[in-house]
């Protein structure tokens, strides 16, 4: 055991559930809608929501909440709308929420009301959404974070994101293109999205972003035949991002001809460089681009790995890099000589003519990027339909180009899926400890690494039990904790602040 962290194993007895409370939601229960608790719970407290449907708004306003939908499916609230926001809001002031397991849909606000009605509003500090599903709303998440607030960090994982946006004519009177899949507003400290599956946003773009820094992770970001996005990824306001081991596709019907835009308006503070690390763009429209950077910087795009495939050009206009690193990408007008398994499908693999097998570089780390530095450029996963998630393991030697490494089957994972309730991480980001609970019977092993690949821990969770680390004498930073049987491995990425 490292003598830098105290691990406990106990059953409900960790430094967050000494005074806890657990709150029970449903239909069969003293409280049957999440509305009916929100006033009565307190810091710490951890609300468990019957999966079902619920047509209440509920706002948030204590810190360090675990809100999870719980039973056979997801806990599915909609059509209701609190104080001209969203179906939920996170309240200013608020900190550390995590969601887990629920289904957001039908927010939808009239044009004088903002016409941004958003299956989740955030206005308080960091938050986490895990195996969520937002559809069918004018924003899915919007979010700002309280004034001056720029150290707070969004965590989302395996979720997905669907049609959420304005339609042309939408006689709510909502404006066009000023809606989209995700909105995270700027003075996060950080944005990071993994494992999840963000499509067909309706004239505003499938992922949006103006935090200070961006790690975009093994997603699949997508307009499909009938998506009328905008932008696939908006890095609005620049800064260090990531965006490494995503499917990305620009669809046919999309109103904005470029797939992904860095620092199109106001800037964060420099440094302003842009990694593209080993991605699968394709381009399915008859024309366009795959890359707008309009402002000029002093700084460095690198664009190492990718697939970058179909009709049109690379850059929108002169790219405003000071210097492009650019090496070992596969760019090609013609998908089909990519060597893909089945790309009108949109199953991104490589088959085993592809020329992007064993084409890749290996590459070191990144350090200008905040809270994570250094982070590796080496992917340790790929994406696995739908919002999940496998290990990337590179296989002879060299690694692939692309999102995919060929020779390792895309499976998905199964009895301690991520999608499954039965593995709880919390609180995550985590202000000086955080909480394993396995919720079924059985054991798992666990392993706590940094970013270099070091073991600070390994053990092992029984059955209904949890496990609280403390992490005060841990250095800022992302971590990754893998949790294993002896089928399946799940990874997850806690943030230690």
């Amino acid at each position: 055991m490292k003598t830098t962290l105290l691990f406990l194993i106990s059953l409900f007895t960790g430094i967050y559930s000494l005074y806890a409370t657990t709150w029970l939601v449903g239909p069969t229960r003293t409280h049957t809608a999440p509305s009916q608790v929100s006033g009565l719970v307190q810091d710490g407290d951890t609300v468990l929501i019957d999966a079902g449907t619920y047509t209440d708004c509920t706002s948030w306003s204590k810190n360090n909440l675990l809100l999870m939908g719980v039973g056979n499916g997801y806990a599915h609230c909609e059509n209701a709308v609190c104080g001209e926001k969203g179906v939920w809001n996170i309240d200013a002031g608020a900190n550390n929420i995590t969601i887990e397991n629920m289904e957001f849909s039908g927010a939808s606000i009239s044009g004088g009301e903002g016409g941004n009605g958003a299956g989740l509003r955030a206005q308080g500090g960091s938050y986490t959404i895990i195996n969520c599903f937002f559809h069918d709303n004018q924003d899915g998440i919007l979010c700002n974070p309280t004034l001056g607030n720029d150290s707070a960090d969004v965590l989302i994982e395996y979720s997905v994101f669907a049609n959420n946006g304005c339609p042309t004519g939408d006689p709510s009177g909502c404006d066009p293109g000023y809606e989209h899949n995700i909105y995270i507003g700027s003075g996060y400290r950080s944005f990071t999205i993994m494992y999840s599956y963000t499509h067909g946003a309706i004239n505003g773009h499938n992922i949006k972003t103006r935090a200070n820094n961006n790690y975009i992770l093994y997603n699949s970001i997508m307009d499909l035949a009938d998506g009328t996005s905008s932008y696939d990824v908006d890095i609005a306001q620049g800064g260090p991002t990531l965006i490494m081991g995503n499917l990305i596709e620009g669809g046919p019907k999309k109103v904005n001809h470029s797939i992904i835009c860095y620092n199109e308006g106001s800037t964060n503070a420099p440094p302003e460089n842009l990694y593209l690390i080993n991605n699968t763009i394709i381009n399915d429209q008859t024309t366009g681009y795959f890359l707008f950077m309009p402002l000029t910087t002093n700084d460095t795009l690198t664009m190492i790995n990718n697939i970058i495939a179909g009709p049109g050009s690379l850059f929108n206009g002169a790219p405003g890099f000071a210097v492009i690193d650019s090496s070992h990408n596969l760019i090609t007008d013609t998908i089909a000589s990519v060597g893909l398994v089945d790309a009108a499908g949109y199953d991104y693999q490589l088959t085993s003519a592809s020329p992007a097998i064993n084409a890749g570089t290996a590459l070191g780390s990144i350090y200008d990027i905040s809270p994570g530095s250094p982070f590796s450029l080496t992917p340790v996963a790929q994406y696995v339909d739908s919002a999940s998630m496998e290990p990337r393991v590179t296989v002879g030697g060299v690694i692939d180009i692309g999102a995919y490494e060929y020779g390792t089957a895309v499976n998905g994972i199964s009895s301690i899926a991520p999608s499954s309730p039965d593995v709880l991480v919390y609180p995550n980001p985590s202000p000086g400890s955080f909480n394993v609970k396995l919720l079924a019977s059985g054991h798992v092993n666990v392993q706590l690494i940094d970013l270099n690949g070091q073991l600070i821990y390994a053990g092992e969770i029984l059955g209904n039990e949890k496990i609280s680390f403390e992490t005060g004498n841990l250095s800022a930073g992302i971590y990754l904790l893998k949790i294993e049987n002896a089928e399946n491995l799940l990874t997850k990425r806690v943030v230690i602040e």
